[in-house]
């Protein structure tokens, strides 16, 4: 007998009793083993849950004087089993759950793209379908029977995570999704997981319509940048944030042309002579430089092939030759090492920088990427020049930027450190020598960079903020330790199982800080 229920009121809380994708019927149909009315006419589970009751009185006001044919059985199951109902008649009426499936084919609201189904999803169902589960999973989530709807948030967020801390190569481009490499013991590739890569692939079509453009607006990519570039388009947006490249297509390639041509003869010039014909100055910064090269990213095999210490050692001694107010200083070499790995990966096809034979390399191919490691590296060291002049004083301002940023945003913390002598160039004058490189896996290094690189002259400001950050990570932690202990953990940070997640929180905390404190310096003030 058809029974009159009510019309349809907006869809429940996810994480609550009912939405629009459940749609028990009123209790004079369940099951006894299950439910049974109360002397008042409230359904009351037999294993006499308040949350059970809670969920069932939703189900009811939600579903009180619709017509809906059939006959549904509403039980209080265990966590992660199976509900069952019985499908109702076909009806006119889209149901529900096909309204629903609608809504996640089309993506959240504001995406601007029309997202396709994901892989992995289940299959809307034309009528219906009653479930309420004792365990109040959310509508979605996907349970050990197997059973799922579109994904929720929190599910999209966390097989991002698993997305990204997974990677797929060492220049921090995106990884897999956890499980779906072959061999693998965790779950297949979920809906959340396969409607987040849709998403990233809507990231790179606006990579790839900027980048089209005959002049690209370097203020749009630097905003794209600023979050991330996909692995393969890093080299051409690297070149462009740092104007190495004009924004006007037509013109790349005889400027590129032209520059490589003349870092060639810069080496012939300076590099390749007999030791006879250099001066003293030259033969102390080459040998400092030769010493400094074998020691580069020690964890990373591609800085150790000799080819690629040639290429760093002639880069290194041309840049301090031709600007002799810097010179070379200790930590320049470590800058070199992103500009290395992003530009070789253009010549190389496979992910893993392991993999690379640079023996493989034409004289053609590594003139051309060490040129262009030169030219960006020069990019970048005319933004911080200050940092290595002499007595290196643009470290030293940072460094007291940093002090009275922590004093301001962790007084208590400030105060300790003070009260154990910590002087913070003590252990802020290496992550701000080396923009905090040895601070984070080198696989992070390239997504790091992508922020640097997109704040252009305001790199100086921005530091501040990520040192602060990532000084602030453990503060609870470097509370409770006395002088020798601080000094030894800031200076070897445990960050060598960090994904990518991890790095974007510290960006995030950086942004968000700058953003109360870096416009309004009378912040700082008590």
């Amino acid at each position: 007998v058809p029974k009159r229920m009510p019309t349809p009121v907006p869809r429940g809380d996810a994480r609550g009793g009912a939405g629009e994708d459940a749609h028990p019927a009123p209790p004079a149909q369940s099951s006894a083993s299950s439910s049974s009315p109360s002397p008042t006419g409230k359904i009351v589970s037999s294993k006499g849950g308040l949350r059970v009751n809670q969920a069932f009185e939703n189900v009811s006001s939600f579903l009180k004087g619709r017509n809906f044919p059939g006959t549904v059985r509403v039980s209080g199951s265990r966590p992660g089993a199976a509900t069952s109902a019985k499908t109702p008649a076909r009806s006119g009426r889209v149901s529900a759950s096909a309204a629903a499936a609608k809504r996640d084919e089309t993506g959240p609201a504001g995406d601007g793209e029309r997202r396709q189904p994901a892989v992995g999803a289940a299959t809307a169902q034309p009528t219906a379908t009653a479930a309420c589960e004792k365990n109040g999973a959310a509508p979605g989530v996907p349970t050990p029977s197997g059973g799922a709807s579109a994904p929720t948030l929190d599910a999209a967020r966390t097989a991002a995570a698993a997305a990204r801390d997974t990677p797929r190569d060492g220049l921090g481009g995106a990884g897999e999704v956890a499980g779906a490499r072959s061999g693998s013991g965790a779950a297949p590739v979920t809906a959340a997981a396969a409607s987040w890569t849709n998403l990233h692939s809507a990231r790179d079509k606006k990579f790839e319509r900027v980048l089209a453009e005959p002049i690209v607006n370097l203020k749009e990519l630097g905003e794209l940048v600023w979050s991330g570039c996909p692995v393969e388009r890093r080299p051409i947006c690297w070149k462009l944030m740092l104007g190495y490249i004009p924004p006007n297509a037509d013109r790349r390639e005889e400027v590129l042309g032209r520059k490589r041509h003349e870092y060639n003869n810069w080496v012939q010039q300076h590099y390749e002579i007999d030791d006879a014909e250099r001066s003293e100055d030259e033969l102390a910064i080459l040998h400092q430089i030769q010493i400094d090269v074998p020691r580069t990213a020690a964890v990373v095999h591609l800085f150790h092939k000799p080819e690629i210490q040639r290429s760093l050692t002639r880069i290194l001694y041309i840049r301090a030759i031709r600007n002799p107010g810097t010179s070379y200083v200790q930590g320049m070499n470590d800058l070199v090492t992103p500009f290395l790995a992003v530009f070789l990966s253009e010549v190389f096809t496979a992910d893993d920088m392991n993999l690379w034979d640079v023996s493989t390399l034409t004289p053609i191919e590594l003139c051309h990427v060490e040129a262009d490691c030169y030219w960006c590296l020069c990019k970048v060291l005319d933004s911080i020049q200050d940092h290595y002049t002499f007595a290196q004083p643009g470290i030293q301002k940072i460094c007291f930027k940093l002090s009275e940023l922590v004093r301001r945003i962790d007084e208590q913390m400030h105060g300790h450190l003070k009260r154990e002598d910590i002087d913070f160039l003590q252990f802020a004058f290496r992550w701000v020598n080396c923009l905090l490189l040895r601070e984070f896996p080198f696989s992070l290094v390239p997504r790091l960079w992508d922020t640097y690189l997109a704040e252009g002259d305001s790199l100086n400001d921005f530091l501040v903020y990520v040192c602060s950050a990532l000084l602030l990570k453990w503060s609870d932690q470097l509370k409770k330790f006395e002088f020798q202990d601080i000094i030894m953990f800031l200076q070897h940070l445990p960050t060598s199982t960090w994904g990518h997640s991890e790095l974007e929180i510290i960006l995030s905390k950086a942004h968000m800080w700058r953003t109360l404190f870096g416009r309004a310096p009378s912040h700082f003030l008590r």
